[in-house]
This record gives C-alpha cells, structure tokens and sequence, in this order.
C-alpha cells in the first residue's frame, strides 16, 4: 500500500508531474538521422515528395504488406482526400462518438452526414449493429480505437454487400494486427497518424494505405493540389504533402516500431494485473486474435464499486502529480461542432465516456513508475470516503 495519499496531506508519488504521453523522438537523434537531414538541406528539395518521403512509403509497404503508402502532412488531411479520392462527399457515413474528434472533421470538410453507431466492449463499432444501417448509410468510417482492430471480417461483408467503402480512422493502430496480419490493408483504405502523441512520430504527419492502385494514384494527386505534372487541375486537391524533413525522422523511428509494440503490451499486462484485484476497475475487451498497439492505456471506473467517480480520481492522481486525461469525453455527438439533429441511443459509448480515465503510456517506462500509479490508484480506493470529503470540502 502507498503511503499517505497526497490528497490527504502525504507526498506526491512523483517529484514531478508523470506525463501521460513522452514522444521517442530522442531515439531518432542517431548520426544517420544527421547525415539525412544534411542531405535534405544541401539539396534545397525540403518537400514536394522527394527521395525520403519514397523512402519511408517504401519501407511501410513492406511492413504493413499494403502495395501502396502515401505519406500526407497529417491524418485528418489524409482522411480528407481519401474520402474525396473515392468520391465520397454530401454522402451519408456511419461512424462511431467514442473518438478523437478528428474523424468527425474528416467528414465536415467533406460535407459529410455524420450517423453515429455504437460500439461494444471492444470500443471500436458493434457488428450487430451494422443490420440496422442498411439503406441508411453510403459509407463506414470505423476507427481501431487505442490501436484495438475492429471486427473488419463483419465490416467487410456488409460493405460488400452494400457496394459501399470502408474507410478505417486508424490513427491509433500503426503496429497493431489481427491474426498476424498488420493493419493497413483491411479495408477501402486506412489512415495513420505520426503526430508526437502516436508511437512513431514524424513531428506531425499521417499516411494512407491502400491495395488500390487507381485509388493511390488519385490520392497523391490530391496530396499536391489536385495538380498534374503540367500544372492543369482537373480535380480539386489540397496541400496534404509530408516534408523531407518529417520524413527523415519518420525513417529513423520507424525501426522501432516493432520494439514499442512489444513494450506497451507488456505494460498494459503489467497495469492490468496490478489493477485487477481493485473493485470497480474496468478495461478495454482486446479483440481475440488481435494485436492492439496501445496508443493509450484507459481505465473505466465503476462509481459504484470504486468508491468515487472517475473525475474525483483523476483529481486525486493530480494530487500525486500523475497525469491522466479523458479518452474521450465528451463523445464526439455531445460535442457542439458534431451535435445530431435528432436524438440517438449510444448506451455504450455513453456509458464508456463517463468512466474513461486514460492512464499514462509511453514508448519506453520503468515498471517502478507502473507500480507507483497503480499502488497510488489501490491506496485512493482503500480511502475512499476520506478522499471524497476531501474533494468535496475544496470545491
């Protein structure tokens, strides 16, 4: 058990503030990373898709077995063009709440009607549900939630069988697998994210995969303006270009991705046998046969075991200096930008973003510092009735 809760008046666990993400960026200062980056400088070719960018698309078509990988300046921007490359505008998707809200402006650039589903255990869209969206939707945007691979066989049939795209928002999942395959060429398309919160980072950047070749060859199009060699523009692009410079980083974390996989699983096994023994501590269902990347590692506290709410908990983790957040609350249909017209039924989403208390995750951790979060959580629950006059006298 932890000492006296600072709360309470004890220590804080840590000295200082336990971020909930560290970026691995300082494993890409290698002197190759130099020698490319003096490279790119001497050339004066800084972006427009250029030796490094190739190098680095290259590199991920091996890695995720896609046949094509375009790097774009972001995720968001990759979704944007994916969805424009297919045609996709003024259209009706179905899409989940429980997320970043990045997906949702995916569609409101591109004129999208958002038609929210729910999701299961998994936190990523319920199978079941998908029954109920026939004639309804024209598209899927599902989204590997925390790295969790959706169930992309059930996703696959009903798109086949409703001639309709699936566009998967996995911005989380660069990493993640099902059945030893990795994700990026499960469905239409697939859209990653390296900005610094993500396991590889380029600074900021995303990528599209995709096994359609006329489709890759639209979406570099529209990554460059919509412009042709010759500069006529027969289809409105936009500028989703990755610079050199992001790529020449992008290549150097790369090679170890598979190291950050393997390392945060272990974690999230280490959180969770810590955890699992504290009533009212609940996780994330992995899908069977999957590989999640663990993005983020989430708790969700049950009030009514626990002792306390999920915001009195994160208060008192603030206390000890450890930082947490809410991944993701609101869900996106309570947000005012992403608000329904009409009133939906979302009991699992909503259920999940009362309770969701992210936990901090990194590339790299010390099992220690596990331990202290976790004997700091056990020691909140273990006093609870103090914790919450506590916190209920200073508000």
């Amino acid at each position: 058990m932890a000492d006296k809760l600072a709360i309470l008046g004890g220590s804080p666990a840590f000295e200082k503030t336990f971020p909930i993400i560290r970026p691995s960026a300082d494993e890409a200062a290698t002197p190759e990373l130099s020698k490319r980056m003096q490279a790119v400088l001497q050339s004066n070719m800084l972006s427009n898709v250029g030796i490094y960018v190739r190098k680095l698309e290259e590199v991920l078509e091996r890695k995720l077995q896609v046949d094509h990988v375009i790097a774009t300046s972001s995720c968001t921007l990759g979704l944007i063009i994916t969805l424009q490359a297919l045609g996709l505008r003024g259209k009706r998707v179905a899409v989940p709440s429980f997320t970043f809200n990045a997906t949702g402006l995916a569609c409101y650039w591109t004129g999208n009607e958002l038609n929210y589903v729910d999701v299961d255990e998994t936190l990523t869209v319920d199978p079941k549900l998908l029954a109920t969206l026939r004639g309804k939707v024209d598209f899927l945007l599902p989204v590997h939630l925390y790295g969790n691979p959706c169930d992309v066989d059930a996703l696959r049939d009903w798109g086949a069988k409703e001639k309709a795209p699936v566009v998967y928002d996995a911005a989380h999942a660069l990493g993640s697998s099902l059945r030893g395959k990795p994700i990026g060429g499960f469905g239409t398309a697939e859209v990653f994210s390296l900005s610094p919160t993500k396991l590889i980072t380029t600074g900021e950047g995303g990528l599209v995969t995709t096994n359609d070749s006329k489709l890759a060859d639209r979406i570099r199009l529209l990554r460059n303006y919509g412009n042709h060699p010759d500069y006529t523009c027969d289809v409105p692009g936009l500028n989703a270009r990755m610079s050199e410079i992001n790529a020449v980083v992008g290549l150097e974390m790369v090679g170890h991705l598979e190291r950050y996989v393997e390392s945060r699983n272990r974690y999230v096994e280490r959180y969770k046998r810590k955890l699992d023994s504290i009533p009212g501590i609940e996780f994330q269902q992995i899908r069977t046969g999957a590989r999640s990347g663990h993005k983020d590692f989430s708790a969700f506290v049950n009030p009514d075991t626990f002792g306390m709410d999920r915001d009195h908990l994160a208060k008192a983790l603030e206390a000890e200096r450890i930082s947490t957040k809410k991944y993701f609350f609101p869900p996106m249909h309570d947000l005012d930008a992403f608000r329904p017209k009409r009133t939906v039924s979302l009991p699992v989403t909503e259920r999940a973003s009362r309770r969701v208390l992210s936990l901090p995750i990194h590339n790299v951790m010390r099992e220690s510092d596990i331990d202290r979060v976790t004997d700091r959580i056990e020691s909140i629950h273990a006093h609870a009735p103090e914790v919450r006059q506590r916190l209920g006298s200073a508000t």
